[in-house]
């Protein structure tokens, strides 16, 4: 069975010296992923604001170049993502293809330029924000000082021009991280499959991190896809991790169908899950289900086919 991630940190959790290829000190490498059967690695290119400065935009460019350097070199077994066909084809040979994105929308430093820029070097999916508020939206992080999250607060002017950017080039919104109003007020502007790349349900965990169920049937709606979130402070509602995953995934079934699950492990960005502890690992929550009553089909919808029906967006 084929498998599709929809967000890993891997590119900014290496070491200068180190690459996306063979690496057993992360969650997910090359080499591991093109021999468990992935189809496509999402790698996200996330940069923590307080800590770049002024230099995101040209940070994030830096990661990229070094990203297609690791591509180019192992042109045997991966590739980067161009259209859905050459994907396809991709898929056929046995190769990964690498599918990028940004996880912080401050990386774009507020400029609409500096998205096209991105485009053009690949990127096809975007979040608005991470934890920090930015000069595009709030986020769904709590901030200490209030003691709540700050779901009150969403796009601003520049924010409501980059989703509209988001339409023109045919580049995806990944919600996740998103406040609440930001959400609403982003539906408002971007009108493609909306994706919540690593996110799970708030009806199961109340996480603000985590999906409503009406955004769950607003992604559905949309022909969006809802990636499923490793990191336990997102899972957990009791002492059996593997079946609280079963319980976000069943959840999310029910209200937003069958067609709006994926998953989205956000490996080397959270500490290492409990049993799904690296991305060979995906067979155990297969088998779960499995057991749980979903059929084969539905677990390849899961694994793969649901991504790749977004995917058809990109001729």
């Amino acid at each position: 069975m084929k498998i599709i991630d929809l967000h890993t940190d891997t590119l900014t959790a290496i070491k200068n010296d180190e690459n996306i290829v063979e690496n057993n000190r992360l969650h997910i490498d090359l080499k591991r992923a093109h021999e468990s059967g992935y189809s496509l690695w999402t790698i996200a290119c996330f940069l923590n604001m307080p800590q770049h400065g002024g230099t995101l935009f040209q940070d994030a460019c830096s990661y990229f170049q070094k990203l297609d350097k690791d591509i180019e070199a192992n042109s045997n077994i991966a590739a980067p993502f161009t259209t859905y066909d050459e994907y396809i084809k991709n898929k056929e040979s046995g190769k990964v293809t690498i599918f990028k994105s940004i996880e912080e929308g401050e990386i774009i430093e507020g400029k609409l330029d500096n998205l096209r820029r991105l485009y053009n070097k690949g990127v096809k999916m975007m979040t608005l924000t991470w934890n920090y508020p930015n000069s595009l939206a709030w986020p769904n992080y709590p901030r200490e000082n209030l003691n709540q999250a700050e779901t009150n607060f969403g796009l601003t002017e520049t924010g409501k021009k980059v989703c509209l950017e988001l339409n023109r080039l045919g580049m995806l919104l990944d919600v996740s991280h998103l406040g609440d109003k930001s959400f609403y007020d982003a539906i408002e502007f971007y009108k493609g499959p909306i994706i919540a790349s690593h996110s799970n349900a708030r009806a199961i965990n109340p996480s603000v991190r985590n999906l409503t169920d009406d955004m769950i049937r607003i992604i559905s709606k949309s022909g969006g896809v809802i990636g499923l979130n490793l990191c336990e402070n997102f899972v957990t509602k009791t002492d059996d991790y593997l079946n609280d995953l079963v319980l976000h995934l069943n959840h999310i079934k029910a209200v937003g169908g069958i067609d709006v699950v994926s998953l989205g492990s956000d490996f080397d960005g959270i500490q290492t899950p409990p049993l799904i502890t690296d991305c060979t690992k995906w067979n155990i929550l297969f088998d779960r289900l499995s057991k749980e009553g979903w059929t084969d089909e539905e677990i390849e919808k899961l694994s793969c086919k649901n991504f790749e029906r977004v995917l058809k967006m990109f001729k």
